[in-house]
């Protein structure tokens, strides 16, 4: 089978075309799909693993989040993107990535080589996402961590890019000294506005159930306004 490198125009033959294969003339890696053939990049990884933890504390603390953690597990993988001709940011092809668009890394550009990635152990995440358009595109596979941290018994992942050390990931709900306090006023305020309505009434069996029901009501809306001030 013939196929024509989109790089240098030559003519590759091919018995059993793989989804990655490489030019025979200008050693391009290409990624042939039902929509065509495009070249595929990568970027030189910048960041090291044992720079993860400081990485995420540096992006944790741009809201004030201030508590210790812990890398627990960090693994290397590479997530495939689209960059559509004229478009200054690449859109993932993905759907496990956590976002729709990453700027595109300013670390050196090269081609990807799924064989080689293969054998050390990172894992390849498959396309499973088109571009919103037909224009002419290409292939990036951007280098990331996967690192899970747990804090307050519970595990939280979050993708760091091995080449900017941008992090992406589910957010970890929090609360400040600041935010427990003004919900310990708040609390303070209904005590003291139920014990008005029990000397009105002098009947602890309405005031008791009344006062239950209105701090887990109050509660619950404080809780729900806190987590959306949440630390990323």
């Amino acid at each position: 089978m013939k196929l024509s490198c989109p790089q240098c125009s030559a003519e590759n033959m091919v018995e059993i075309p793989d989804e990655f294969v490489h030019c025979e003339f200008c050693k391009s890696s290409l990624y042939i799909d039902i929509d065509g053939i495009t070249v595929v990049y990568s970027f030189t990884p910048i960041v090291e693993a044992q720079q993860l933890g400081m990485y995420l504390k540096r992006d944790f603390e741009k809201t004030g989040f201030n508590e210790a953690i812990k890398v627990q597990r960090s693994a290397p993988l590479y997530f495939p993107f689209w960059r559509v001709e004229g478009c200054d940011k690449l859109e993932r092809a993905c759907s496990h990535f956590p976002g729709e668009h990453i700027g595109i890394p300013p670390g050196e550009k090269v081609f990807f080589d799924h064989d080689v990635a293969l054998e050390k152990n990172i894992e390849v995440l498959s396309i499973d996402a088109q571009p919103g358009t037909a224009k002419k595109r290409t292939l990036y596979y951007v280098p990331f961590f996967q690192v899970s941290i747990i804090f307050n018994r519970k595990n939280y992942t979050f993708f760091v890019d091995a080449v900017t050390g941008a992090v992406s990931g589910d957010p970890i709900p929090y609360f400040s000294v600041d935010a427990t306090f003004k919900l310990f006023l708040m609390f303070m305020a209904i005590f003291l506005i139920l014990l008005v309505i029990n000397s009105v009434f002098d009947n602890m069996l309405m005031v008791i159930p009344l006062c239950l029901a209105t701090m887990a009501v109050v509660y619950r809306l404080s809780l729900t306004r806190l987590e959306k001030k949440k630390i990323k």
